[in-house]
């Protein structure tokens, strides 16, 4: 489910609907418009009202389901082992997203991670990661670029699976050894 950001009453947002439409319209956010304090309709721009749309046409059509079935059954046969640690993680699209979320995942391995959102994030979306991982305590959160390789929608939110598409190589290293050691144990 989409964060909401802000809540306006329809009485101001008649004043403000240039500014609100200005404001939204190259966002990721939403704007809840209210009557009498209860939120009774929704502000986002185009861009993600078309995604949101691509996604519902893409849950009807059959053959589109059974072919995104076929990928998370072919995800599931993962080449990486997945790591029961859990780790904090702040994600952005990678492109045109001011603020970070924040959510924590214990599901990660050498290719990628899996985590649960509020946002819907279409596959292939490239997402900027900020993960702190247990073996660089003391130092800054490692940056890593990811894309949606599998969505799964569970009640109000959305399970993100991401690639690893850009890690630092140092990063990486200590990762592939992190879990080589845990491995071992």
């Amino acid at each position: 489910m989409q964060k909401i950001q802000q809540f306006i009453p329809i009485t101001r947002a008649k004043n403000l609907l240039l500014d609100l439409v200005r404001k939204i319209k190259d966002s990721d956010g939403t704007i809840a418009i209210t009557i009498n304090e209860v939120p009774e309709a929704v502000l986002i721009s185009m861009k993600r009202f078309e995604g949101m749309s691509e996604t519902l046409d893409i849950l009807a059509d059959e053959k589109a389901m059974a072919s995104v079935k076929r990928s998370i059954r072919q995800a599931n046969r993962r080449q990486y082992v997945r790591l029961d640690k859990h780790f904090v993680i702040s994600y952005k699209t990678e492109v045109g997203s001011e603020g970070y979320d924040i959510t924590n995942t214990n599901n990660i391995s050498k290719g990628g991670l899996f985590f649960f959102s509020h946002v819907n994030y279409p596959v292939g979306t490239k997402l900027e990661l900020l993960i702190t991982f247990p073996f660089r305590r003391g130092k800054e959160r490692a940056k890593v670029i990811s894309k949606v390789v599998n969505v799964r929608k569970k009640g109000n939110f959305y399970g993100i699976g991401g690639q690893f598409i850009r890690i630092e190589k140092t990063v990486l290293a200590e990762l592939y050894s992190f879990i080589d050691n845990l491995k071992k144990k």
